[in-house]
């Protein structure tokens, strides 16, 4: 097949959204000086953070619950669930989060040197559900920007992923066709299944391996592998 568009995920396929957001916890909670006000420490604040926040996209993407929602009510579930009086959250936490963690500058082991390689011959693409306000300062703040013509959020195409509408959308911004078009990433439901429901072809990357019964166009472990499908 002869590929020329690739249309990558952001988050946790690019950009590192787990360092970044443990290392933006961590500051919060000790500028804010948690650790004499709450009975759990930051290593459980992170951990909660995760399966919270793991949850709370997973509705979002399937349109159980607003964008206002995950952000106003992510840390009230959070301090809720550690049994913490939700008082005690600091009252700019929730802002200081969200403008905080976009500018953590880091990625996915081996994504520089895997664009590198492909700027030169793809025409490469971003499709996100994450939020139009902060996905870009994520590509700019990471270094990230410069490889990508478009940048498609969930909120410029007017559908998330794994809706068709998004990826419809994509299509047509980038001037591409569905036969030579390829969607990477990382979350199976939104990425992969929606690129394969809309016709598009897969790389789903999988890093932990994870099971599925799905028959996909390609599947690696690290972003590396890429370059030997291509």
């Amino acid at each position: 097949m002869n590929y020329q568009f690739l249309f990558f995920d952001l988050d946790h396929t690019l950009w590192d959204y787990d360092k970044g957001a443990r290392e933006t916890i961590k500051e919060l909670y000790e500028a804010y000086q948690l650790q004499e006000k709450v009975a759990f420490d930051v290593e459980a604040l992170q951990e909660k953070f995760f399966e919270v926040n793991y949850q709370l996209w997973a509705d979002y993407n399937i349109g159980k619950i607003d964008s206002e929602y995950l952000r106003t009510k992510r840390f009230v579930r959070i301090f809720e669930e550690l049994g913490a009086d939700i008082r005690l959250i600091p009252v700019n936490f929730t802002s200081e989060y969200v403008n905080t963690c976009p500018q953590k500058p880091y990625v996915i082991d081996g994504a520089f040197d895997l664009l590198d390689h492909l700027t030169e011959q793809f025409s490469l693409h971003i499709i996100t559900n994450g939020f139009e306000d902060v996905q870009h300062v994520k590509l700019e703040k990471s270094g990230l920007r410069k490889y990508f013509d478009e940048v498609i959020t969930s909120e410029r195409a007017g559908g998330k992923k794994p809706g068709k509408e998004i990826f419809e959308f994509a299509l047509q911004v980038s001037k591409a066709r569905i036969q030579n078009s390829l969607m990477i990433g990382d979350n199976f439901q939104t990425d992969i299944i929606g690129a394969k429901r809309a016709g598009i072809g897969q790389v789903y990357y999988n890093p932990q391996r994870v099971a599925h019964q799905e028959e996909l166009t390609f599947e690696i472990g690290h972003l590396s592998e890429l370059k030997s499908i291509l």
